[in-house]
């Protein structure tokens, strides 16, 4: 009999907010949901913290860096639960909280994948969990400066969904993988997060996928989890990899007008933040930053075969 549950989480580095990832994890749900946990290539290895679980969890270690989607997939080939959840290391579940989403996934047969609100460690509310579908409307608005210029609208935000308080359940275009619950057969039949996208941009697309076989994404206003990443880091590494999936997402674009214009908005969005940037301080100027780099994103991740990993060992982590 298959478990309820399979919970996956990919761990890489920070072996502090694993542990207490793990600690929250393992307070919350019962000894019937599966827990597989795989450290992504961290150095030094996570081996610690997890054979310190490893009577309770499936540990598994790479030695190679595969990125977050690809690693999911992994972590899911040890798993044979109805559902899944994506849960990331630095997301400290709350009690009851998968009880809750089991329930909102299972009360409509036409959900596939379904999300919580989540808080940050100052208990403020990190929006990031549910987002819009992506548009032509929300390109034009980033392309054009009207979601900065306009920052607190709704209609210039329609990808952050700026104005709603997630305190009301509702569909969303778009759950982020911090905190993702979805129906094993769904996941199976997309074939997980798609291995061409190393580091962000993997939940849109797989949100987007799903939508277009008419599987619905929803939110349920109860708080699942505390996120350290909720406060979002500005780094120009980071704003590089996610502008990298951008690009990527815009590759799927069936017309190749559409794609052109796209990828038009998205460049010229980032020039005009990069020339608004002007008057801050070198080391704030995450946009010029980017602008600077765009040899890197504009072409998106590099495709590459779907069973790119099917070959890869892992390494199982005893007690």
């Amino acid at each position: 009999m298959s478990a309820p549950v399979g919970v996956l989480v990919v761990g890489y580095g920070s072996p502090d907010w694993l542990a207490r990832c793990l600690d929250a994890l393992l307070a919350a749900v019962g000894p019937e949901v599966e827990v597989v946990v795989l450290d992504n290539a961290s150095e030094p290895p996570l081996t610690p913290v997890l054979a310190r679980h490893a009577g309770r969890v499936t540990a598994l270690r790479s030695e190679v860096n595969v990125g977050f989607g690809r690693a999911c997939n992994l972590a899911r080939r040890y798993t044979t639960a109805e559902r899944l959840l994506l849960l990331n290391p630095d997301a400290l579940l709350r009690p009851g909280a998968l009880e809750a989403l089991v329930a909102h996934l299972d009360a409509d047969p036409r959900r596939g994948i379904v999300t919580g609100r989540l808080e940050r460690p100052d208990g403020s509310l990190d929006p990031y969990s549910a987002l819009g579908r992506p548009s032509l409307w929300s390109e034009v608005c980033f392309g054009t400066g009207l979601s900065t210029a306009f920052r607190r609208s709704a209609w210039a935000n329609t990808f952050d969904l700026h104005g709603w308080a997630r305190d009301t359940e509702r569909p969303v275009g778009v759950v982020s993988g911090c905190v993702l619950l979805v129906r094993t057969a769904l996941w199976d039949a997309l074939g997980g997060f798609d291995p061409r996208y190393y580091m962000y941009g993997e939940d849109v697309d797989l949100s987007t996928r799903a939508a277009e076989l008419g599987w619905e994404r929803s939110f349920l206003p109860v708080v699942v989890a505390t996120h350290a990443g909720g406060a979002s880091s500005s780094s120009a590494g980071k704003t590089v990899m996610v502008l990298r999936g951008k690009a990527t997402l815009h590759l799927r674009r069936r017309s190749a007008l559409r794609r052109a214009v796209s990828n038009a908005l998205l460049h010229s969005g980032v020039a005009l933040r990069a020339l608004l940037e002007v008057r801050r301080p070198e080391g704030d100027r995450v946009w010029r930053a980017a602008w600077r780099r765009r040899a890197e994103w504009r072409g998106g991740w590099a495709a590459v075969p779907a069973d790119v990993d099917a070959d890869l060992p892992l390494e199982r982590v005893a007690a």
